[in-house]
Order: structure tokens, then C-alpha cells, then sequence
């Protein structure tokens, strides 16, 4: 189980488990004694994340003692969440919301718009939420940054703003929340200020590939390539399958007509297992400018395994086989 769901739901299973607790010191109560797993048609209990499922299990004997029980549907919907059935999930928090008024169970209803990409909809959960500040803390940082990238995702960058600085409010060490200051700065065309929020982003964790990659759009917006391309090879060296500093790499190499660099760093990306067929054709490309027929065409076909209908790879294949049909 990942470490936000662990995060999430032992603050809530800290009332929860005492509980049960109580109940396996009672294992030959009547109630007790009938308890059995209760298998649900989209997980298993051997699946991937079991302690979620044996959780959900244990949630839904509680709910059966008592419908009305908060906490137990508190705790199941969150389970569900973590586990991918956001109908499911949704269903537990709007009979939370109604039974109780648990502010909380807005949080949850964002997170879920979230995850189905509903943005909008999430804003207008999240922004029903009237207390924020009663949030459990665990919580609390989480809907700040959340609800910031909902409303840069949805343009209103203003009000996405104060949201990650309340979040930064919160944990001023925060490189997540730097870099994404960084970009909607980028977004507003204030170089200064967004190169400021990825230099501190480094300066809290020098792996983030983000804030690199930043910092390099900045390098390449102002045309200074040389410092572009250090960063984004810096990029990759963290993250192999950064699209965004693959991308600035090519531009750069067929700018300068230089292309070992970005060569390398594309058989890394292709190596590692990604499936992309743009990356793929770009390949194709760069090993066809070393004369590498049989790689080119390979790359080629690889980028139309994935899409059928990519078409700068299919008229490059032709072209391709043309050319050895006349040798």
C-alpha cells in the first residue's frame, strides 16, 4: 500500500481499530465470531493492496451492525477510493455528507472529481468546504495543493496561487509546491520569479526532475541553449521518461544539427521499457541521420505497433523500404 493511503487512513483507523481491537479480545461474541472476509467483484484479497481490502472488509462488518455508523463509512469510502472504485466510493461520501455534515466528506468528493477529471467539479466540492482549517492535518496540506492544481489546470490562476501558498503555509519545505508555483509563473511570463521557485525546489530536493525541467524551459524561452540543454540532459538523468525535456532536446539537436546527445537519452527512454510513438519515430529520425536503416526502420515499426495511424511514421517507413528496394 502506497504511503499516502497509509497516511490517510490511520488517522482515521486510529478510532477505528480500537474497535476492532475490542472485537478480536471478544472473538466468541456472537457478533464477533460471524465475521468473515467479504469478497468484492473488483479486488482480491491477494491483489495489490490487500490491507486495503481486508480494511474495506472490516468496515463493511461494522456497517453492518450499524447503517448509520460514520466512521465505518468514512473509512470504507476511502478504501474504495485508494482502491480505484470511485463510483463506490462516491455513493459512501454523499450518504457521509447527508447523515452527518462532515465537512471532510467534501475533501474526499473533490479528490474523486479529481481522479475522474472532473476539475470542475472538484473545485465546487472543495470550495464548499467552509472550515478548511478544521481538516485533519494529514489532510489539510492536501487540499491546498489540490485545489491549486484544479484551478491551474482550469486557468484561474489567482485563486490557484493563494491556494499553493496556503499549502506552502503549511510545509514551507515543499518542493512539490515550488515547482508548481514555478510553472504557473512560467504560465504568467514572470521568468524571475518562476526561476526563484525551482532554484528553491533544487535547493529543497535535488532530485526533482520538475523543477530541472523548469528551469530549463526558462534557458530555452531565452534562447540560451547551451544552459537549456544541460538541464534537460540533467532532467533525464532523474526522470528517463520526462516527454517535456525530450521534446526541448530534439529542438535544440536539430537546431544545431547535433544529435548524439539526445540520441542517447532516446535509446535510454526506449530501453526502459516506455511505449511512446512519437519517441519512437523521433528515434527512428535521429538513427536514420547515422545511416542505421535496420534501426530506422525497426523505430518505425515500433511507433506504428503503438498508433497504426501515425502518420510521419508511416510515410517515413515507405520511404524507407523504398530505398531498399532500389539497392
Amino acid at each position: 500500500m502506497d504511503e499516502s493511503a497509509i497516511g490517510f487512513l490511520y488517522f482515521f483507523f486510529s478510532k477505528v481499530l480500537g474497535r476492532a481491537e475490542q472485537a478480536l479480545a471478544h472473538a466468541f461474541d456472537d457478533r464477533a465470531r460471524h465475521f468473515k472476509p467479504i469478497p468484492g467483484p473488483k479486488f482480491a484479497v491477494d491483489g495489490p493492496n490487500p490491507e486495503l481490502f481486508n480494511f474495506s472488509n472490516l468496515c463493511s462488518y461494522l456497517l453492518k451492525e450499524n447503517q448509520r455508523d460514520a466512521e465505518a463509512l468514512k473509512g470504507l469510502g476511502i478504501c474504495l477510493f485508494r482502491l480505484g472504485d470511485n463510483t463506490s466510493a462516491r455513493k459512501c461520501f454523499q450518504a457521509l455528507l447527508t447523515q452527518t455534515h462532515d465537512e471532510e466528506a467534501l475533501y474526499w468528493l473533490g479528490s474523486i472529481g479529481i481522479a475522474c477529471g472532473d476539475d470542475a467539479l472538484a473545485i465546487s466540492h472543495f470550495q464548499d468546504l467552509a472550515h478548511p482549517e478544521q481538516l485533519p492535518p494529514i489532510l489539510r496540506f492536501t487540499f491546498f495543493k489540490e485545489l491549486g492544481n484544479s484551478l491551474t489546470r482550469r486557468g484561474n490562476l489567482e485563486a490557484a496561487e493563494q491556494s499553493y501558498r496556503s499549502a506552502l503555509a503549511l510545509e514551507p519545505m515543499s518542493d512539490t509546491i515550488h515547482v508548481n508555483l514555478g510553472t504557473m509563473e512560467v504560465q504568467r511570463g514572470r521568468s524571475e520569479e518562476a526561476s526563484a521557485h525551482f532554484t528553491r525546489a533544487l535547493e529543497i530536493n535535488p532530485k526533482n526532475g520538475r523543477a530541472r525541467c523548469g528551469l530549463g524551459i526558462l534557458a530555452f524561452s531565452r534562447e540560451d541553449f547551451a544552459c537549456a540543454e544541460r538541464e534537460f540532459l540533467a532532467t533525464l538523468d532523474i526522470e528517463t521518461h520526462n516527454l517535456v525535456a525530450l521534446h526541448h532536446l530534439l529542438v535544440i539537436a536539430h537546431r544545431h544539427n547535433d544529435f548524439s546527445r539526445v540520441k542517447e537519452k532516446l535509446l535510454e527512454f526506449v530501453k526502459n521499457g516506455a511505449r511512446n510513438a512519437d519517441i519512437h519515430y523521433a528515434l527512428a529520425v535521429v538513427l536514420l541521420k547515422d545511416s542505421d536503416w535496420r534501426g530506422c526502420e525497426r523505430e518505425l515499426k515500433a511507433s506504428l505497433e503503438i498508433n497504426s495511424s501515425h502518420v510521419k511514421a508511416r510515410k517515413l517507413l515507405d520511404e524507407v523500404n523504398g530505398n531498399h528496394r532500389r539497392l
